[in-house]
């Protein structure tokens, strides 16, 4: 599963660093295996390369060189283009990008289907984003993130039935929300709901410094 973009992104604070070739450091200790991650910092919109217009051009470029690379090769299952849509506070600004690569992707016309993940406001009765809203009636395949309970996975997996497409859940796992192996296989097992899960980390959560925004 290649994904192209994403949302979970920091401002250029003090802790942003550009992008660079070489070994990455890894700070141990955070959901994901960083302690200072990409998700510490959503009290502003999050910074992406995209921002900046002649990389975004060179990215978009990027983006069909790999699908007419790969459109037909096996190893790829489905094509996630962009994660979480919307996020760090950036849901108008993430639309045209969006668009762009939903755009790119309908004219290689791969032979693995495209989704994009839904992740805000499943539960209830709460209108989508307009961003999900885009990928809601784009997609190929429903995919969706959630580390909630097991109740609000059902109350998702209702609601996400209503498009009549295959479902995915391509986040998962949390066992400090109450999001378990035990409960959350035999649940997707049942509802013929695909799952990638991002919740195996180096280590134990401890604690959580509120005032900081992270896991220790």
């Amino acid at each position: 599963m290649i994904v192209f973009g994403n949302d979970c992104m920091r401002p250029k604070g003090p802790l942003w660093k550009p992008l660079e070739l070489g070994p990455q450091p890894c700070d141990w200790g955070y959901h994901g295996g960083r302690k200072y991650s990409q998700h510490a910092e959503h009290n502003a919109m999050g910074y992406h390369i995209m921002d900046e217009p002649e990389i975004a051009q060179r990215h978009y470029a990027w983006v069909r060189e790999i699908m007419e690379t790969y459109k037909d090769d096996p190893r790829v299952c489905v094509w996630d283009l962009y994660n979480e849509a919307g996020n760090a506070k950036r849901d108008q600004i993430t639309i045209p990008h969006v668009k762009k690569i939903f755009e790119i992707a309908r004219s290689v016309d791969p032979s693995q289907p495209i989704t994009s993940c839904l992740w805000k406001g499943l539960t209830g009765d709460n209108e989508l984003p307009e961003v999900e809203k885009f990928i809601a009636d784009n997609s190929d395949l429903i995919s969706y993130h959630n580390y909630g309970s097991y109740e609000s996975n059902i109350q998702i997996i209702k609601r996400l039935k209503a498009y009549g497409r295959p479902i995915l859940n391509t986040e998962w796992l949390a066992r400090m929300l109450h999001n378990r192996v035990q409960e959350m296989i035999p649940l997707f097992y049942l509802e013929k709901i695909g799952c990638w899960n991002w919740g195996f980390v180096a280590g134990l959560y401890q604690t959580y410094e509120p005032w900081e925004g992270i896991w220790q």
